[in-house]
């Protein structure tokens, strides 16, 4: 007896759900910039050894990624397909 109404009770609210919206969203994250760590004073030392390492470690990768195209005798590069929200390509 108690599934009936509830069977009853789900099927008559079942147009409002066709009307939801979206209210808001959420900004993106912002890049994480060496002006934007500086934004709040003061940056420690073992952060600026670790955006050094990076800047380093970003340029070692580029070098080795031309050098691999290079050898490969690869001109330009390409972007993959687009694909859709679900991650299959189109």
């Amino acid at each position: 007896m108690l599934k009936k109404y509830l069977l009853v009770g789900a099927a008559g609210l079942m147009p409002f759900a066709a009307f939801a919206a979206i209210v808001g969203t959420n900004e993106p994250a912002r890049p994480l910039t060496r002006e934007r760590l500086t934004e709040g004073g003061v940056r420690p030392a073992r952060l600026e050894k670790y955006l050094n390492h990076s800047d380093e470690q970003w340029h070692a990768d580029q070098a080795a990624f031309m050098a691999e195209m290079k050898q490969h005798k690869v001109e330009a590069t390409s972007s993959p397909p687009p694909a859709d929200r679900h991650g299959a390509f189109l």
